[in-house]
């Protein structure tokens, strides 16, 4: 049977890096997957393990 994983939401504010919770930091550090919008400083995905997946959520409006 597979480990149960956990799932955290770390709010990074309007992108300052000094505003980002130490517990929010913690996750970012040790996260094995970070998905991330476009609007994030991209200072935070420095602190991610080289190892963890990055995908970006950002939608983006479709041709037409």
């Amino acid at each position: 049977m597979a480990q149960a994983g956990k799932v955290y939401l770390v709010g990074a504010g309007p992108g300052a890096p000094g505003l980002i919770t130490a517990k929010g930091l913690k996750c970012l550090v040790q996260a094995e997957v970070v998905l991330y919008a476009g609007l994030l400083n991209p200072l935070f995905l420095l602190i991610t393990q080289p190892t963890a997946t990055r995908p970006s959520c950002t939608s983006t409006p479709q041709a037409r």
